[in-house]
């Protein structure tokens, strides 16, 4: 089923910024020897030097996992098998740092006593921390980089830097960052924000790598999921970076379904919009998928142009940006905190009535 007018010029013609939703993916089209999963489990199993073979190991495994849950996806398994492997990984490499047979530059054994952190996690860390740009990228980094400040909010699995270093590259001005499921818990302003849902290299313990991590993960994701809902109402999300296969996009869509009463006016195909990248594609093939499993119906856009899909999002103005709308919403909060503080709230607020005026002009439009 085909869409007559595009997802992304309704998006304009409602002139809504957009939650983006960023994924490996997008690591992956524009930083240099960016790592996969896979490639990076394999690089750690090598460094801690285990007899039998990545991939022969990896096949013998997955195999027994597949028989033993007859039901599994092949996606679920990969996942599942992911997970397995980064946990006997973790283990192992932390002995070996404990035992003096790999170092870690600038972290001791007491550093890891005292700190009460993973070798493991420091390492993988140090392995995101430095990024080179694709030579051939930078126009369309920078319309990127563009995008994230045309967002209300953006969520991102990824653990690197590139998103919030770059951004402040561009724009002088940060995005507030939270990482982990702690932001979820704060009273944030909704614009111009990061939420690192998987963890960041800037504080390694976040990191969400092995089995134990995406168990405590999951245990915690219905808050995450109540909170993107709550936005969803407002924004559009666009999944930026990721396979429709991913197993993190599916659960969270399947949560946003299962929230979403059947009787609820929110139209999800318009709603959530997923950009799957389909090499050499120079146009944006949009369809409507109703996804059983899923228990909804949402957009795909299949394309390898990016810049058009960027150039689509640039064009929503709503006069200011979400930085500016931040900074607004943090200044009127903290004058109404520090007044209120100093029972001066009267002198620094419009009177009553004057609220009253300014609600009946956004009613009717007049601004």
């Amino acid at each position: 089923e085909v869409n007559k007018m595009g997802i992304l010029e309704k998006l304009k013609s409602a002139n809504e910024f957009p939650i983006l939703f960023i994924g490996s993916g997008m690591s992956l089209r524009y930083l240099d020897n960016f790592p996969d999963w896979m490639t990076l489990l394999e690089s750690f199993w090598k460094e801690c030097g285990f007899e039998e073979d990545f991939y022969g190991m990896y096949n013998n495994k997955r195999h027994e996992l597949k028989k033993s849950n007859l039901i599994l996806s092949d996606t679920e398994a990969d996942f599942k098998m992911n997970t397995q492997i980064g946990t006997i990984i973790h283990e192992k490499y932390n002995q070996l740092f404990n035992s003096g047979k790999i170092n870690i530059e600038g972290f001791t054994t007491k550093d890891a006593h005292k700190t009460q952190t993973s070798p493991f996690k420091i390492a993988l860390s140090n392995r995101f921390d430095n990024y080179r740009f694709k030579k051939n990228k930078s126009a369309e980094i920078k319309s990127f980089i563009d995008v994230i400040g045309k967002s209300s909010i953006v969520i991102t699995t990824n653990y690197d830097q590139f998103i919030e270093k770059e951004f402040k590259n561009q724009n002088g001005d940060s995005l507030d960052i939270y990482i982990g499921q702690s932001g979820f818990f704060r009273p944030t302003e909704g614009a111009a924000e990061l939420f690192k849902i998987h963890g960041s290299i800037e504080k390694p313990s976040s990191i969400v790598i092995d089995g134990q991590d995406y168990k405590n993960f999951n245990d915690n994701s219905v808050l995450i999921t109540a909170k993107i809902i709550s936005l969803l109402i407002h924004s559009p999300i666009i999944f930026l970076g990721y396979s429709l296969k991913d197993v993190n996009v599916r659960n969270f869509i399947k949560d946003f379904a299962r929230s979403i009463d059947e009787t609820d006016s929110i139209n999800l195909e318009e709603r959530l919009i997923i950009i799957e990248r389909e090499e050499g594609q120079q146009d944006l093939i949009e369809s409507t998928i109703d996804d059983r499993e899923l228990g909804c119906r949402f957009t795909s856009i299949k394309t390898d142009n990016f810049q058009k899909i960027y150039d689509h999002i640039l064009s929503i103005n709503q006069g200011v940006s979400p930085l500016e709308v931040r900074k607004y919403k943090k200044t009127i909060r903290s004058l109404i905190e520090e007044s209120g503080k100093k029972n001066q709230l009267k002198s620094v607020l419009v009177s009553s009535t004057e609220l009253d005026d300014i609600q009946q002009m956004i009613k009717n439009n007049d601004f």
